[in-house]
């Protein structure tokens, strides 16, 4: 039998909705993916626009019976089974009927679903979470055979989408349906639109052989990143009357803050992120160039001044692209003047920034930014992974800065609730965002202010704590920005292409422009485990199997272009 090609194809007809789907896929899941011809059987799993999918049917119909995978993206909503113009999809009949809501919970169906770490059950308290202000409701879906689960959310606005269905049919293929309008698909106001993707092509591909780019080196499962904010606190810094002593009081708690943390960081040799705020590194040189020496500390920009902290500062989304772009000039003269080091990255102060401060930090020079939170006005702002590029979907403009989420809360403030937490809280928070993400192979970017670690030590005692917990396991990795920013452009570069074998049971990969330790995932089918991994280099190479996702990862140990091949064998019972 014919080796069976196994990359994604995307719909081509649509060519504006079909690059955002590639980009998605290729660029920020690493997946490999490209515009199909009209051969889609070659294909073990292809993404069709659901306008595209009732001209198509018959095609589709054959495809889906042999066992391939199909996810739809619907552009508008599925209504009901008296609906007369998808009254012929009897095939793959999608019928929302009987609803039931249940408000204030982001909730789904449990019982053997295999979507359920993607979307883990957090009750939304209206008043504290106001930016995950949404309602979920269950709508009973009458599918051929019972689908295995359904997820809809309902926005701030009022805005109702039914977002996720997967189902399978009798002879064995499967299918999910994304039905959202164009914002969610275009990922503006949220970050469900890349994730219902990559939960429906986990989905898809459970039974299935796939390869794909892993997001971290070395067979890592994820990424967490301790950064510091450099300032100082709005209670003193802007005290007018007996300013000199609250002023020197208030360097006391940052030099206080950076000895605790300097020294467990240098114990325990992990390194860290330092976004120093350029009139801080002017108030407080000695503590700055101390950071500048550190081997296992990376310095990144701030802002110039920073808005509750200064009293002549405004904040950067506020401002306009000029201005913007004066500022982190000012920054990073400062900062080089007292450091002798040119910052690359930066983060605004408060993460207050918009698609301006992206252009701005590209005019200037900068290679990644960390800003990406609920208080910024990204397009992928709650986003798991670092991305890149930056697309402003209304311009269709690209912009080469890698973005690296925030993803954690906040030290003392969680934007997330909108309100101060406790430390128990905060402990909680962090463990629950570390769970997730370690399923995912997310990245965690820890905020971590000095002086509150002064001021309330039980705080870096959770943080403390929470890394002992981490370093226990083998395949997590501490990082700075700029090391992921890295191997993020280093995998970007590298492509995949595989092929399985049905006759001999094996899976070959090609891979191009290949850096020595990225990483790769290879999905095994069901039923089946890997024996070894093969290549043309003479050395062996090492994998890992993980259980949870039934695949292997293992690292690229040839530069540029190389081959693999895994046999599989089927595993007795």
């Amino acid at each position: 039998m014919a080796l069976i090609n196994l990359k994604i194809g995307v719909w081509p007809q649509k060519l504006t909705w079909s690059n955002k789907i590639l980009w998605l896929f290729h660029d920020e899941f690493g997946y490999p993916a490209e515009l199909i011809n009209d051969e889609i059987q070659t294909y073990p799993i292809i993404v069709i626009p659901f306008e595209e999918l009732i001209g198509n049917l018959p095609i589709i119909s054959r495809y889906i019976h042999q066992g391939n995978g199909l996810l739809i993206a619907c552009s508008s909503e599925i209504t009901n089974n008296n609906d007369q113009e998808h009254e012929e999809l009897k095939v793959l009949p999608v019928i929302f009927g009987e609803e039931h809501r249940e408000t204030g919970h982001c909730n789904i169906l449990k019982n053997g679903n295999p979507l359920l770490p993607f979307f883990p059950d957090r009750k939304l308290d209206f008043v504290r979470r106001k930016d995950f202000n949404i309602n979920i409701t269950f709508r009973k879906i009458h599918v051929f055979p019972p689908t295995k689960t359904i997820v809809e959310f309902e926005t701030i606005r009022g805005d109702r989408y039914p977002i996720l269905a997967c189902g399978k049919t009798k002879e064995g293929g499967k299918f999910a349906v994304i039905a959202a309008n164009d914002e969610i698909l275009e990922c503006e106001d949220s970050n469900w639109g890349p994730l219902l993707y990559l939960a429906a092509l986990e989905w898809i591909l459970m039974e299935k052989p796939f390869v794909r780019k892993w997001h971290w080196p070395n067979r890592k499962r994820m990424n967490i990143i301790l950064t510091f904010d450099f300032e100082g606190l709005p209670k003193y810094s802007n005290m007018r009357k007996y300013w000199w002593w609250h002023r020197r009081f208030d360097r006391f708690l940052l030099a206080l803050g950076l000895r605790r943390t300097h020294k467990f960081l240098t114990e325990k040799k992990i390194r860290s992120t330092w976004f120093i705020l350029g009139r801080r590194t002017l108030d407080t040189p000695n503590l700055a160039k101390r950071l500048a020496t550190s081997d296992l500390i990376e310095l990144a920009g701030h802002g110039d001044v920073h808005i509750g902290i200064d009293k002549t500062a405004r904040r950067f989304d506020k401002e306009d692209l000029h201005i913007q772009r004066k500022r982190l000039q000012v920054m990073r003269q400062t900062i080089r003047f007292i450091t002798h080091i040119f910052v690359e990255g930066f983060r605004a102060p408060g993460l207050y920034a918009n698609y301006r401060t992206l252009e701005a930090l590209q005019e200037s020079g900068f290679k990644w930014d960390c800003s990406a939170s609920p208080q910024t006005d990204y397009p992928l702002r709650w986003f798991f992974l670092p991305y890149y590029p930056v697309v402003d979907w209304r311009t269709k403009r690209k912009l080469d800065i890698v973005e690296i989420p925030v993803t954690g809360p906040w030290d003392r403030w969680c934007p997330a609730h909108g309100s101060l937490h406790s430390p128990q809280e905060y402990q909680q928070e962090i463990l629950e965002d570390f769970n997730f993400l370690h399923f995912i192979g997310g990245i965690q970017t820890l905020i971590i202010h000095p002086y509150q670690i002064a001021l309330r030590s039980i705080r870096w005692k959770v943080i403390k704590s929470f890394i002992a917990k981490i370093l226990q396991f083998p395949d997590i990795a501490f990082s700075t920005c700029g090391e992921v920013y890295s191997s993020w452009m280093l995998r970007s570069k590298m492509s995949v292409m595989a092929k399985y074998n049905y006759g001999t049971a094996s899976i070959h990969i090609q891979v191009k422009n290949a850096e020595p330790d990225l990483s790769l995932l290879v999905r095994i089918p069901e039923g089946q485990r890997a024996i070894k991994v093969l290549s043309n280099d003479p050395r062996p190479v090492h994998f890992e199997c993980w259980e949870d996702l039934h695949a292997i990862v293992f690292a690229v140990g040839i530069q540029g272009d190389g081959r693999y091949m895994i046999p599989l064998c089927k595993v007795i019972n």
